[in-house]
């Protein structure tokens, strides 16, 4: 049987409340300024957009990641929780979203002030013998299917290019991350062909699900686009979960940030929000 599995949405450089949510419920432990990983048999999944805390609500905004914990912190952050999870059978994996391609590209105009030591640092951290590129390809997938369903930061394109479709399922490594600059992968995690009203077409709910069948998944799991404080949502039939549901201030300064569990039975899924 499946173990339980823990979707976290975008991050985005949000340390405290990643820590809040894991901490409530109980798959770390940080009391002793160690972090011990507590749940045993089940899979954490981050699904992209780890970094990167520029508020969307101005300089007031930015001020909330004053004397916080930065965006590279969670990155190292999850490298060690991965080790201490295995440790206990339980596993801690990701996804590539656009906003780690951007800083591997050395796109910075997303990262918080409050984050940023200097350009020259954080260039030097996403490197090709980087901190950042070593945790990229120790725990980042570009999409991964679990159980029957897919999960990817931005789903699978209703219409994906064979080139989109050569990307699809990859474990970073680092011949991926010279590839940080390839439109046809920054197209992949980065399309928006299930945002907001995209299913007001006739035939998206079918079409989502002719992807679905396509690609032998039940349904897609996705991030990247920001569920505006409904939390995590489904659309397009069932066929598509959202679990953007904005839990950095960055994006949602006041709401309680929420997370998704899906507790697997022999046969499909049941998705609880937490």
């Amino acid at each position: 049987m499946a173990r339980p599995l823990y979707v976290i949405g975008d991050v985005h450089g949000d340390a405290d409340r990643l820590i809040r949510i894991l901490e409530a419920h109980a798959l770390v432990d940080l009391s002793n300024r160690t972090v011990r990983f507590a749940k045993r048999g089940v899979v954490v999944l981050f699904m992209g957009d780890v970094v990167d805390a520029k508020s969307r609500h101005g300089e007031l905004g930015d001020m909330a990641f004053r004397n916080t914990r930065s965006d590279l912190w969670i990155m190292e952050f999850l490298s060690v929780a991965a080790k201490e999870a295995r440790a206990v059978g339980s596993e801690v994996v990701a996804l590539v979203g656009n906003h780690e391609l951007m800083n591997v590209r050395g796109e910075l105009q997303y990262v918080s002030p409050y984050h940023m030591t200097s350009a020259a640092a954080r260039m030097r951290y996403f490197a090709p013998d980087g901190g950042g590129t070593d945790v990229l390809c120790d725990l980042f997938h570009t999409s991964i299917v679990y159980n029957g369903n897919h999960y990817s930061h931005a789903g699978i394109p209703l219409d994906a290019t064979d080139e989109q479709k050569r990307f699809m399922g990859k474990r970073v490594t680092a011949a991926l991350i010279e590839q940080a600059g390839n439109p046809h992968l920054e197209s992949l995690v980065a399309h928006r062909d299930y945002a907001d009203g995209a299913d007001g077409a006739s035939d998206a709910a079918f079409r989502a699900a002719t992807v679905c069948r396509r690609h032998n998944v039940k349904r897609m799991v996705t991030g990247h686009n920001y569920t505006g404080g409904q939390g995590v949502v489904t659309s397009f039939g069932g066929r598509v979960v959202y679990t953007d549901a904005g839990i950095s201030r960055a994006f949602t300064p006041g709401n309680t940030p929420k997370a998704l569990e899906i507790v697997y039975d022999p046969g499909d899924g049941e998705l609880v929000v937490l």
